[in-house]
C-alpha cells in the first residue's frame, strides 16, 4: 500500500504491468491487417480483371481462328475443283488440237536445200515410195511448210517438215507404212515420218516412255522397294 500511494504521490505508473483485453488485440491486429491487405486487395482485384479481359480475348481469337481454318478448308476445296475443270479444259483443248492435227505428218530429216516451192513434190515422191501404185494418184497436199524456227546452221539438223493431208486414209496408209519400212531415205538422207501432235501429247509420251523405261530396268534388276524409290526421285 505504501509503494502505491508513493506511485500515486508522483504522479507515475508503469504501464507494461497494466493487462491487455483480447477484445483490444483482436481490433489492433485487424486494423494492422486491413492496413497491410489494402494495397494487396487492390492489386488482386486488377490483377482479376486484366486475367478476365484476357480470357475474352482469347476466347475472341479461338473463334477467328476457326473461322479462318473454315474459311481457308472452303478455300481448298474452291482451288480443287477449279484445278480440276482447268485440268478438264486443258484435256479438251488438247483432244481439240490433236484432231485438228489428224491429217498432219512431221517429215523429219529433209535437208534445207530443199526449197520451199520444192517440199510439196518432195514430200509426194516420199510418199509415193512407200504407197502402192494404185493408190499414188490420190496423194493430195492441203499445205506443207518447214517448222516456223530460225534457219539451223550446216551443223544442226535440218528443220522438220509439217504436211496435211486431204485424204485421212491416205495419211494413215503413208503413216503405217513408214512404221513397217525398215527405212526411208530421199536422196541418200535417212527421213522419220511422225504424227503431228500437241506439243503437251508430245510432252506426256516423252514422260511415259521414260517411265516405262525406267519401270522395265528397275523391276528387271531391283527390287520394287527400289523402283518405288527412283520413281519418286525422278520427280
Amino acid at each position: 500500500m505504501k509503494e502505491q500511494t508513493d506511485q500515486a504521490q508522483g504522479g507515475e505508473y508503469e504501464t507494461d504491468s497494466l493487462p491487455i483485453s483480447c477484445t483490444y488485440l483482436k481490433e489492433a491486429l485487424a486494423l494492422s491487417l486491413a492496413s497491410a491487405f489494402e494495397p494487396l486487395s487492390s492489386d488482386l482485384s486488377a490483377i482479376k480483371q486484366d486475367v478476365e479481359q484476357i480470357g475474352r480475348r482469347v476466347e475472341a481469337l479461338d473463334e477467328y481462328q476457326a473461322s479462318i481454318f473454315q474459311y481457308q478448308n472452303a478455300l481448298t476445296q474452291h482451288i480443287h475443283s477449279i484445278q480440276s475443270n482447268l485440268n478438264t479444259l486443258y484435256g479438251t483443248i488438247e483432244d481439240q488440237e490433236n484432231r485438228g492435227r489428224h491429217n498432219n505428218l512431221h517429215f523429219c530429216g529433209i535437208p534445207e536445200m530443199v526449197t520451199t516451192s520444192d517440199i510439196p513434190n518432195t514430200i509426194v515422191q516420199i510418199c509415193l515410195s512407200l504407197l502402192v501404185p494404185d493408190s499414188a494418184h490420190e496423194v493430195i497436199l492441203e499445205r506443207a511448210h518447214r517448222a516456223l524456227k530460225p534457219k539451223p546452221t550446216s551443223a544442226d539438223p535440218p528443220r522438220d517438215i509439217i504436211c496435211k493431208f486431204l485424204s485421212f486414209p491416205i495419211k494413215e496408209g503413208v503413216l503405217a507404212k513408214a512404221r513397217n519400212a525398215q527405212s526411208v531415205k530421199l536422196d541418200g538422207h535417212g527421213i522419220l515420218i511422225f504424227q503431228d501432235l500437241a506439243k503437251s501429247t508430245l510432252k506426256k509420251r516423252k514422260a511415259l516412255k521414260a517411265s516405262n523405261s525406267l519401270r522395265k530396268y528397275y523391276i528387271d534388276g531391283c527390287s520394287h522397294l527400289d523402283y518405288l524409290l527412283c520413281m519418286r526421285a525422278a520427280k
